[in-house]
């Protein structure tokens, strides 16, 4: 068992009240989880749906998050993530200044990492607990109705004229299902078998973010799930498995397998070790690589020779943030995209802040912190803005956040409604 740690004391009196804190901290990122889906909802019955819309949105969570955690008062416990978003933020100003354009998606990502950490630091694993039950009751319910009835998903939602309305994307002359482009599956892409409808988005509306959840729950269940009812267990991993043979997802796959055969394994090793993992999974793409880097194709040779060539073919400039404003046009491209538009001292500051918050002073926590890993880096092989999506990522740094606080559990897991009895 780890060392228990207080819940830290601000500096000044709080402005608001800790059960306010609480309701906060749990609203805010379920809000963030959902809204998309909420407001695809709306425009399929004529609201009329916006990028500016969606940006609007996504300032007030921030806006929220910021208001909690300024008011309930600044803890030494902050600094990782303050660093990090006074780090983001210089990055931004000098690469606006070298191109010549905001470059507001460095701002965004940083908010989104930095806040939802600092907002996690201060729920209880109470809240914890029921911010990630209810997303899964969610997700869950309206991905057994995508599966049950796909006619009946597309009409409640229609994602592909959301993504058309909120960032432009136009619904292809293929796609006559309503859904996302991209759900459609085809013959050389990877499959369990055991699912022939197109791949699944639940309130996400699209599947790189459902399967991500995936991910990320996994990640709690690795820190939470001994201390759950078997109900509320049975509903979070029944999610997780639905999500993953009807999503298809290689990644997510791997990384909970990766996950649960660390599950013992994880807290043994010493925390030294864990800024080595991140190397061992460069190093471990780069052997692929090289392999064939003309390599082309949706598997994962393709995938990381893509972002091989991205790397050979850049010059000097590119890692100075002098190309960014192509960098932001490939979404795709994994670790090139955020050292073209954050240059490499970007990239290293959060390699430095994914390594340097985890407790790891606790099997929890070390199960957090090496699953963390595995998921941060090796998505960032093959993917890049879907990392970043506050649809996932606000559930990501929260819960990161709030077992840097509490570890094993010893001082807010008692009580919790979903504890097991």
């Amino acid at each position: 068992m780890g060392t228990p740690i207080m819940v830290p004391k601000p500096r000044r009196r709080p402005l608001i009240s800790p059960e306010l804190v609480q309701q906060l901290g749990f609203i805010l990122p379920l809000s963030a989880t959902c809204y998309s889906a909420l407001l695809a909802a709306l425009i399929a019955r004529g609201f009329p749906g916006s990028t500016a819309l969606i940006v609007m949105i996504e300032l007030a969570l921030l806006g929220g998050c910021a208001i909690v955690c300024f008011a309930s008062g600044l803890v030494q416990q902050d600094w990782p993530a303050i660093l990090l978003g006074y780090g983001f933020v210089v990055a931004a100003i000098v690469v606006s200044i070298i191109v010549g354009r905001p470059m507001i998606e460095t701002l965004r990502a940083a908010a989104i990492i930095a806040l939802f950490f600092m907002l996690g630091q201060r729920i209880s694993y109470q809240t914890l607990d029921r911010l990630f039950f209810w997303t899964s009751v969610i997700v869950l319910f309206f991905l057994v109705i995508e599966i049950a009835s796909l006619q009946t998903y597309a009409t409640i939602f229609q994602p592909a004229n959301f993504f058309a309305a909120t960032r432009g994307m136009e619904v292809s002359e293929y796609n006559t299902t309503g859904l996302s482009n991209s759900a459609a599956g085809f013959a050389s892409r990877f499959s369990f078998g055991l699912f022939s409808g197109p791949r699944t988005s639940s309130i996400f509306l699209e599947q790189v973010s459902n399967a991500n959840f995936a991910c990320v729950e996994t990640l709690y269940l690795a820190v939470r799930g001994r201390e759950l009812k078997r109900s509320a267990l049975f509903i979070q991993i029944l999610t997780i498995l639905l999500i993953l043979v009807t999503a298809n997802s290689r990644f997510g796959s791997m990384l909970i397998l990766v996950i649960l055969a660390g599950y013992v394994l994880f807290p043994k090793l010493p925390r030294v070790m864990l800024p080595l993992a991140s190397v061992a999974i460069a190093a471990g793409a780069l052997i692929v690589i090289f392999h064939n880097i003309d390599a082309v194709g949706d598997d994962i040779q393709g995938r990381l020779s893509y972002v091989g060539r991205h790397f050979r073919d850049a010059d000097l400039g590119y890692f100075l943030g002098t190309h960014a404003v192509q960098a932001l046009a490939d979404a795709d491209s994994g670790y090139t995209y955020f050292v073209g538009t954050t240059t490499i001292f970007g990239i290293i500051m959060l390699w430095l802040f994914v390594n340097v918050t985890p407790r790891m002073n606790d099997a929890p926590s070390r199960r957090l912190g090496w699953g963390l890993i595995f998921y941060f880096f090796g998505q960032l092989l093959v993917s890049s803005t879907s990392l970043l999506s506050i649809k996932t990522a606000a559930l990501l740094w929260v819960l990161v956040g709030c077992v840097r606080l509490y570890g094993n559990g010893t001082t807010s897991g008692k009580g919790s409604v979903f504890r097991a009895r």
